[in-house]
């Protein structure tokens, strides 16, 4: 046999031990509902510490870790916690059970100090439970500086994580790894309990989606310098009706124990989005959205009724780089003027287009700032409002259909925005 079976042992935690002890160290699950140790109100329902362990499961909604209906938590709990290196955990759901309380966090996967080159796959998460101001999370990753410089090198596809009100759908206080495929629906039910709450860098997001999150869809900040949110890439992901705002990218550091790095100082290396797309449905909530204020590229991103408040679409002290993105209006917005993009801090806009704007200002620039080669087809609003100096603006078309193609705030030094074409 070249794995050890969960149903075998008493408990799970046994049967991880039996398969840590192997030379295979492979773990099956089989379809079918766990429940934890009798009277678990805290620590870990299964650990792997060993390297190189494999837990399978026979699915989502097939291999169940099933947390009881009613517990009080008495410290943080786990459903799965790794520390070893290699691990790869695959095909089953964790579910936190109805009715949790206490003055604690519940986490359904942790992945931990120490661990590395882990993979996970095929994982559903649900009902996770919290009582701090982030609340639990179904999905947790974390690696301090002083293991491996915080970075994780890990690969996630195909995680779900739904239903938690009390808890962040994803918790990312690690570097250096990509995650696939990932889903986080509706998720915390405080400004601070988000879908992705990112605090670490260099990692890439790809096809994520997030919706209905209580606070930010996408939240990436980090207080710390060594976590900043830096260099983190975002590729082909959506974000769809947030209760605050579909997505943010700050890095202040407010303290830490790094002599070199004085609170306050700002950590302000990028971010790329490519491909994402924010979009508000008819009926959705009054949310904000899309503030990066670290310097950011977008290319080839969606703006469609991103809003459901009178805030700008994109903005920022980025500086930001925006070219070929759409931003897309199909009704008047429910709760006043919107604007586009705010642009500032030496931001270049090019090559995007602006598709029946209805109200408020397309563009804003408000200090330096290059915006060329835009096409804005308006029909109310202000195609390009300028509210600072520095600005150049050039071979941009406007479609006028109502509105005002190009208005001022006031009279600003160095504006150039005489060659355009209006029709």
């Amino acid at each position: 046999m070249d794995y050890i079976r969960a149903t075998d042992y008493a408990t799970l935690q046994d049967a991880a031990n039996a398969a840590a002890a192997t030379a295979h160290k492979r773990l099956y699950v089989p379809t079918g509902v766990y429940a934890p140790p009798t009277g678990q109100t805290s620590g870990e329902w299964v650990r792997i510490y060993a390297d190189d362990v494999h837990l399978i499961g026979d699915g989502p909604h097939k291999t169940i870790l099933q947390f009881p209906d009613n517990l009080a938590l008495s410290g943080s709990l786990y459903g799965i916690r790794v520390y070893g290196k290699r691990a790869r955990i695959e095909g089953l759901s964790i579910s936190g059970g109805a009715n949790p309380s206490g003055a604690a966090n519940m986490y359904g996967v942790s992945v931990t100090f120490g661990a590395r080159e882990w993979q996970l796959a095929d994982i559903e998460v649900a009902q996770m439970y919290g009582a701090g101001v982030a609340g639990g999370a179904c999905f947790d990753f974390y690696q301090p500086s002083d293991f491996d410089g915080g970075y994780h090198n890990g690969f996630a596809e195909r995680l779900v994580a739904h239903d938690s009100a009390a808890a962040c759908g994803f918790v990312i206080n690690s570097q250096g790894s990509t995650f696939r495929g990932i889903r986080a629906v509706s998720c915390g039910d405080t400004s601070n309990r988000h879908g992705v709450y990112i605090q670490g860098g260099y990692n890439t997001f790809e096809r994520g989606y997030a919706e209905r999150s209580g606070g930010w869809n996408w939240h990436g900040y980090a207080a710390v310098p060594e976590r900043a949110a830096s260099y983190n890439r975002y590729i082909a992901c959506e974000s769809v009706d947030p209760l605050t705002a579909h997505f943010i990218a700050t890095s202040i550091n407010a303290g830490s124990n790094n002599p070199d790095v004085p609170p306050g100082t700002p950590l302000n290396r990028g971010v790329i989005l490519d491909g994402f797309v924010f979009r508000r449905t008819a009926n959705g909530p009054a949310c904000s959205g899309v503030g990066i204020n670290v310097p950011g590229m977008l290319n080839g991103c969606v703006f469609e009724d991103a809003l459901g408040r009178a805030d700008a679409w994109l903005g920022g002290n980025g500086p930001l780089n925006i070219n070929n993105c759409l931003f897309r209006m199909t009704t008047m917005p429910p709760n006043g003027n919107v604007i586009g993009m705010v642009l500032a801090n030496g931001a270049i806009a090019s090559g995007n287009q602006f598709v029946n704007w209805l109200v408020g200002p397309a563009i804003r620039p408000d200090g330096l700032s290059r915006i060329e080669a835009n096409m804005i087809d308006m029909a109310g609003g202000v195609g390009i409002y300028v509210n600072g100096p520095d600005v150049v603006a050039r071979d941009n078309t406007i479609r006028r259909r109502g509105g005002t193609a190009i208005g001022y705030t006031g009279t600003y030094p160095g504006v150039d925005v005489a060659d355009n074409k209006i029709v």
